[in-house]
């Protein structure tokens, strides 16, 4: 076969079916891309992420479909590409390649959700900076991405500041619940868009010869966004425009005397007052945020009301896991989308006196140093001449231009400011989908520009005189029809999977029962096998057996129904584990309805969850709650000792395990060694006088003495250790209760209910106790713990929130205007929702 590679050749004459066809390409993409920030679907359980990340998979390939038809009708193809975009490529592969070493590809190339670190990802953010290259991009058509990206940002900041006006009941759309929720996605990638708005609107008004409304259109852009930012007030992004700002403000001020060579590209007119009042505003504002810190930051979050505190994984303890990581597999790393995994097996155990004991962070420090420790020395390399090969084509672009058109060269600013800005903050942070695929959108514009301004004629693929060349392009067409086709197929079910699972497992879609809520999840799981979905219905199974074990003289139907909950738990299980043999969840959940079934005398399951406890701790070999769950079983086969070694265990583990250190009680309350405990529990809060989980031990050994009055000064102590510790204060108010103080046990019980939001029990109690009713508490209420209050919340992209600044190194903190907490945290218990990420 012979291929004729020709340059760049003037037509006689237009094809308009080819220029129409090729059109729709060019324009499909760049809406797709400036409306992004704005899409979503207004149902509370769609997949935030996953719905714009499908939403720019579609317009890509359906825009890859028409160019495809484009070329197939006028039989050639032109490429002009740097070599930063085949390095980029390289990127991709060799992520794709540790997912298929990663021993889970299924997690490693899709995920539950797509999510930024599968390798599919990284392959859609490699097609997408190919699109200019290899389809070409028009003025009037990047011209209108500027434009909607530009009214995007808009709506978005006035968006945001009616809702902080007006409250976060005003413009819910059915599915932003609190000030912080956005159309964009996470509340600090808002910040980064509008930091972006920022750059671009800068290089706007010193580049492009505006008219009035149009520089005051970019004016307002630049005020709203400030706006904005302030609220967000991410420390990073005010670094970024205090140093741009500085510098264009330099450079506006000496421009005719600093670069006679380029302004033959940007203009000779005067200097723009706009521009210079623009970047000494930004300047000066980032400056006010920077030296004030969380000063500044906090009296914004007070006059707002608006409190948001994300968090992540120090650098230190990033490069710590990586380290780990590096020391079982160097090259390939564990497999991209697999950091919660390295988490678990490598996190440093003092975590585990942290209210982020049980998190399991999906990404480390930022985007990159994330893909350093999941992708191996070989991400890393390819990564280093990416970022090599990309900065040297856009200082080339910016300083070697030869073609002299005036937008061309703003294209290429604007453009590699943007992706510079977008990927460097992706070192410091881990973006969402949006902010990545717009800085993968931003560099292939960029390298676009870069063909146009140094006149590169790339390489013409012709085969209009070649027939066997003509039965290949046909053949090409075909595939990138069918592959896209194929893809999109797949990704449906993927999505739709992921959405009736949401839906179900939320109860928003009008499932009524738990079975019509198993249907759903079932249904899912045969769209699209996922160990969350088994896993999931094994829940539900392991919730019925245990309200059917409690019963004392359960009916034959009740035990028929006992027998069928674990028949079905068993196979959903292991279901699950066999789908994803590598996660701790999967195993823990088999040993619990084993570790049942032993309590019922079912011979074999005691070995068998035992078994399932060990294969979890394996996988997650710091999780103190295997021991718990180990001890549970013991206790549940009346092995008294077995269940304390475990238990102690599971404290030396996480010495405030607030959970171990109760169950740890009620052995001693069943074996009669009540006082013994007690002396022993005091000696040990000697020894730990700053951990109110003992002095919460303590206390409810007090209680079950019935020495209330010592009981009221072991919770108190442990109160004024933590004062969001609901247990302890809950069990001081039973105590008070007993004492006859109901003035003080009611301060107690508002106060939890506080921290416990419609805890019905709670409720009860404190009508009771206002209501003058004189009664006695239940020997079993005081046997019994209530829920701790949500300290650490995982979002559905994995972003991971607190209520307060974490007072670890292991921990950081993205928003400044967090304020830190004097109180110590290492007894509040985080509980997080299981999610589709």
């Amino acid at each position: 076969m012979q291929e004729q590679f020709q340059g760049v050749t003037s037509q006689t004459a237009v094809d308009k079916v080819e220029v129409f066809l090729r059109t729709i390409a060019q324009n499909l993409i760049m809406i797709v891309f400036g409306l992004l920030p704005l899409f979503f679907i207004p149902v509370l359980f769609a997949p935030f992420g996953y719905t714009k990340t499908l939403l720019v998979i579609i317009g890509v390939l359906v825009s890859c479909i028409f160019f495809s038809l484009s070329v197939l009708r006028s039989g050639s193809v032109k490429i002009s590409a740097p070599w930063a975009l085949a390095a980029f490529w390289g990127v991709a592969i060799v992520t794709s390649v540790s997912a298929l070493l990663s021993g889970d590809m299924s997690d490693s190339f899709v995920g539950d959700t797509l999510g930024v670190h599968t390798a599919l990802f990284m392959l859609l953010l490699a097609t997408i900076m190919s699109l200019s290259s290899v389809c070409g991009q028009t003025k009037p058509t990047i011209l209108r991405f500027y434009i909607l990206l530009t009214g995007s940002a808009i709506v978005l900041g006035v968006f945001h500041l009616l809702r902080i006006v007006f409250g976060a009941d005003f413009l819910t759309l059915g599915v932003f619940t609190s000030t912080s929720s956005t159309p964009l996605g996470g509340w600090n990638d808002l910040g980064l868009f509008f930091g972006l708005s920022i750059l671009l609107s800068l290089v706007a008004l010193e580049q492009l010869p505006l008219t009035k409304p149009g520089k005051i259109l970019f004016s307002v852009v630049v005020g709203v966004s400030l706006l904005m930012l302030a609220v967000v007030n991410f420390f990073a992004i005010w670094i970024v425009l205090a140093l741009v700002s500085l510098v264009q403000l330099m450079y506006t001020l000496t421009k005719d005397r600093f670069a006679a060579e380029t302004l033959s590209l940007q203009g000779k007119e005067d200097i723009s007052i706009y521009s210079v009042a623009l970047s000494t505003a930004v300047f000066v504002c980032s400056l006010v945020f920077i030296i004030g810190g969380s000063t500044v930051g906090g009296f914004v979050s007070d006059m707002t009301d608006v409190s948001y505190v994300e968090v992540r994984p120090s650098f230190e303890a990033t490069v710590d896991i990586g380290r780990q990581v590096y020391s079982e597999n160097a090259f390939v790393g564990i497999g991209p989308n697999k950091f919660s995994d390295a988490w678990r097996l490598y996190k440093d155990p003092s975590i585990n006196q942290t209210v982020f004991w049980k998190t399991d962070f999906a990404s480390g420090s930022g985007f990159m140093t994330t893909q350093f420790v999941t992708g191996g020395i070989m991400s890393i390399i390819a990564w280093v001449v990416f970022f090599g090969l990309f900065l040297v084509a856009g200082f080339r672009t910016l300083f070697k231009a030869v073609h002299t058109d005036r937008f061309w060269y703003f294209i290429g600013t604007s453009s590699f400011v943007a992706a510079l800005y977008l990927w460097g903050m992706s070192f410091i942070y881990n973006p969402g989908p949006v902010v990545l695929l717009l800085a993968a959108m931003f560099t292939s514009l960029m390298f676009a520009a870069h063909g146009t301004l140094l006149s590169s004629s790339g390489r013409r693929f012709s085969i209009t005189s070649n027939r066997q060349a003509l039965f290949v392009l046909v053949g090409t067409v075909m595939i990138v029809i069918v592959g896209s086709a194929s893809i999109l197929f797949y990704l449906g079910r993927h999505y739709t999977s992921v959405y009736a699972f949401s839906g179900a497992v939320s109860g928003l879609d009008g499932s009524t029962t738990i079975e019509e809520v198993e249907e759903v999840i079932a249904s899912s799981y045969k769209i699209i096998p996922n160990d969350v979905y088994a896993r999931q219905l094994a829940s539900y199974q392991l919730s019925r057996m245990n309200t059917l074990i409690a019963l004392q003289e359960p009916t034959p139907e009740q035990q028929q129904a006992f027998q069928t909950a674990a028949a079905n738990g068993i196979n959903a299980a292991q279901l699950a584990v066999n789908t994803d043999p590598t996660d701790s969840l999967n195993w823990s959940t088999l040993g619990g309805i084993y570790s049942l079934l032993a309590a019922a005398g079912v011979e074999g399951a005691q070995e068998r969850a035992t078994e399932a406890f060990t294969s979890a701790r394996s996988f997650d070999p710091l999780n103190p709650s295997y021991g718990l769950l180990e001890a549970q079983l013991f206790s549940r086969t009346n092995d008294t000792e077995a269940a304390r070694t475990s238990a102690m265990a599971a404290v030396q583990l996480k010495q405030n395990y607030t959970d171990a250190l109760f169950f740890l009680t009620q052995l001693d309350i069943a074996d009669g060694n009540v006082e013994a405990a007690i002396a022993t529990t005091r000696a040990i809060t000697s020894l730990e006088p700053n951990n109110p989980a003992r002095f919460y031990q303590l206390g409810v050994l007090e209680s079950s003495a019935e020495n209330f009055d010592a009981a009221i000064i072991a919770f108190s102590r442990a109160v004024e250790l933590n004062n969001d510790y609901s247990n302890a204060r809950y069990f001081l108010a039973l105590a008070h209760i007993q004492k006859g103080n109901s003035a003080d046990a009611l301060e107690q019980l508002e106060a939890v209910l506080a921290l416990n939001p419609g805890n019905e029990e709670i409720e009860s109690l404190i009508e009771q106790l206002k209501s003058g009713e004189v009664f006695e508490i239940a020997p079993e209420r005081l046997s019994e713990q209530i829920q701790e209050p949500v300290s650490v919340n995982e979002g559905e992209e994995k972003e991971v929130t607190a209520t307060e600044t974490p007072n670890t190194p292991l921990v950081r903190s993205v928003n400044t205007s967090a304020t830190s907490t004097d109180e110590p945290e290492e007894s509040m218990e985080a509980t997080e929702e299981e999610v589709v990420n």
